[in-house]
């Protein structure tokens, strides 16, 4: 989709932190090295969604791992600023 003024991110949120399987990274991963896409989000934590905090943590590290540094992050940070400085 072509539209002026937006741009295309991909991310996995971290209210699916549960549910993600290899295969979904890898996705995740072939979709970040294309050139239609511009930033990698949502992607972080959020102490609010019933989603263990651990699994939420494993898949923002397995996300961040997959980043590129030339593409902005979107961060989706909610009740859990003081896990993300540790």
């Amino acid at each position: 989709m072509n539209v002026p003024g937006f741009v295309a991110a991909s991310g996995i949120h971290p209210s699916q932190a549960a549910r993600v399987m290899s295969r979904d990274l890898e996705k995740l991963g072939m979709l970040l090295r294309s050139p239609k896409v511009s930033a990698f989000g949502e992607i972080g934590l959020d102490g609010q969604n019933g989603v263990d905090m651990g699994k939420q943590e494993a898949l923002l590290r397995q996300c961040l791992a997959k980043a590129d540094s030339s593409k902005p992050v979107i961060l989706h940070i909610r009740g859990r600023w003081g896990r993300m400085s540790s």
